[in-house]
């Protein structure tokens, strides 16, 4: 009864970190997180729909920036 309690917290700040964070190993720490999270506990499925929706915007952002500087450098 104390899992959601004590882990679940500590998961979603490690979540978290490891999403703002820029080491090199982030993104295999946090699928090892995340894949314990869900299942050691279901309620932690929402956190992975953050870290989809973090990636695909994040992934957004680095091809507009890509986009504009490409297009800056052909004038």
């Amino acid at each position: 009864h104390y899992w959601p309690l004590v882990f679940n917290p500590l998961l979603v700040v490690l979540t978290l970190w490891l999403l703002i964070s820029k080491f090199f190993y982030r993104w295999f720490i946090l699928a090892l997180v995340l894949v314990f999270g869900i299942t050691a506990d279901p309620s932690n499925f929402p956190l992975l729909i953050l870290v989809i929706y973090f990636v695909l915007v994040q992934d957004a952002n680095f091809q507009k920036q890509m986009t504009q500087h490409v297009l800056l450098q052909l004038d």
